[in-house]
């Protein structure tokens, strides 16, 4: 059990709806500070926009749970498993690509 797996059970708990929004408001607020850093804003209102970098590096590990918490297990019944697969193999097709006497050399037990 990791140590975001409780936090990432109580996202479940979400509408899964909920959970997007969550996640797209967490990249758009990253994306601003982001757009403003490369812009040179130094202030976001009553906050400097170093204080503000520092509370999302702090919230962004949160992403990943949320993330994670988005993902569900895949459908058992759409992957079929490797043991049923039952298709005959037809080699009657296969023509080498090359002379053996190029990969082998003449001494070879293959020859």
């Amino acid at each position: 059990m990791t140590p975001l797996q409780p936090v990432t059970d109580l996202l479940r708990m979400l509408p899964k709806s909920a959970r997007k929004i969550l996640y797209t408001l967490l990249i758009f607020v990253g994306a601003v500070l982001a757009l403003c850093g490369y812009l040179n804003i130094d202030e976001l209102g009553p906050v400097s926009l170093d204080r503000a970098f520092e509370v999302y590096a702090t919230l962004s590990p949160f992403m990943g749970a949320v993330a994670v918490a988005n993902v569900n297990a895949p459908d058992k019944s759409a992957e079929p498993a490797m043991g049923e697969f039952d298709e005959d193999v037809d080699l009657a097709s296969f023509e080498p690509v090359g002379d053996s006497s190029d990969v082998f050399s003449e001494s070879s037990a293959f020859s």
